[in-house]
């Protein structure tokens, strides 16, 4: 057993999906919470760490890697309230000039997690629908530090918290087709019934449209830079407590119009068969083709989006990174690279301020 499929195991153990009855001997743990943390997943395998350890299954965690792993994991749960508290402070300043505040990606998905704080999030994405510009403004007058350095959102610093304030939820630039999915997110946050995060003004997004999101979100990582297991559970956390409440056919639509099909389809087969979701509705679709290489890429891959480099040095990484790829366009998205990777740059010359 290598230490992925060790990590896996007692991941599926952390967000109680199965159960691991044995361990086998020789497990490197310093290398097995080295993944774990690259993976975005230290806290939650943290806890099936835990669960085994009070099963016996677990006897052989050296004690300085033990606490090691507790005190990151206590670190990034306190982090979490940290920020979930100032996310709530500011989408009540929000809610008193009359802006509402949907929560995208992190804090809407955390709350399937066994405990919300399990889920690492490094900020707040949050989308104000025609209040984009007057929330910066608001962030402002409370004292916020607010960047407009990005078409698709604001960086908000406020109180130790990084928000990303969202003009759109995907990037649109360079294709009608993008800017029509858009639109369909935009009506889907809109339209569709919501509920509050309990006692806050943060809105929480319907299940139709986190489906979609959390599917371009990691299909945009996955030609950038690689996909994590963080995209992986989350997905599988969605499903297991929402796949009956997803419009699938509009759903695969949707995913038709931006060449998602095989890559969410993919998705659904690695975490039936790797986090052990039962996937139950009739209308969900698998495709088992491609699925161990893209879990292979996901523990090779090395993280783009997350270094602390310029702004250009990280788009010469992510078209080099596409370009680098050609068996994801060829196998999953079916589409150019050469084309892709031209619009990309055609796009950043041409539309600097893109419009839906």
């Amino acid at each position: 057993m290598t230490t992925q499929d060790r990590l896996l195991s007692i991941l599926r153990v952390g967000v109680g999906f199965s159960e691991v009855t044995s361990i086998e001997d020789g497990v490197d743990w310093q290398t097995l919470y080295h993944e774990a943390a690259a993976q975005g997943v230290l806290a939650v395998t943290w806890r099936g760490v835990e669960r085994l350890m009070s099963e016996g299954v677990i006897t052989d965690m050296p004690r300085n890697i033990k606490l090691q792993w507790a005190i990151s994991a206590e670190r990034i749960e306190g982090r979490y309230r940290h920020q979930e508290a100032m996310a709530k402070e500011l989408a009540t300043r929000f809610a008193e000039n009359g802006i509402e505040t949907f929560v995208l990606k992190g804090f809407a998905i955390s709350r399937y997690y066994p405990e919300p704080s399990l889920r690492e999030s490094g900020d707040l994405d949050c989308f104000l629908g025609d209040d984009y510009e007057r929330g910066n403004v608001v962030a402002e007058q409370t004292g916020a530090t607010v960047r407009r350095d990005h078409y698709k959102h604001s960086h908000i610093h406020y109180r130790g918290l990084m928000v990303e304030n969202h003009q759109f939820c995907t990037a649109i630039r360079g294709e009608q087709r993008r800017k029509t999915f858009e639109r369909h997110l935009q009506h889907l946050l809109a339209e569709a019934p919501h509920d509050y995060l309990d006692g806050t003004k943060l809105l929480l997004p319907s299940a139709d449209f986190n489906a979609l999101f959390l599917t371009v979100h990691a299909f945009e990582h996955f030609l950038a830079e690689g996909i994590r297991l963080r995209h992986l559970v989350d997905w599988a956390l969605l499903l297991h407590h929402e796949q009956a409440n997803i419009d699938w056919k509009s759903f695969y639509e949707q995913c038709e119009l931006r060449g998602l099909t095989i890559f969410a389809n993919t998705m659904n087969s690695l975490v039936e068969r790797y986090l052990g979701v039962v996937l139950s509705h009739p209308d969900i679709q698998r495709d088992e083709r491609y699925a161990e290489r893209v879990l292979r890429d996901a523990f090779a891959s090395e993280g783009v989006f997350n270094r602390k480099v310029s702004p250009m040095y990280s788009r010469m990484l992510i078209v080099w990174n596409r370009v680098a790829s050609l068996w994801k366009y060829h196998k999953i998205y079916r589409r150019s690279m050469l084309w892709d990777v031209t619009r990309l740059v055609w796009a950043l010359v041409t539309e600097r301020k893109p419009r839906l």
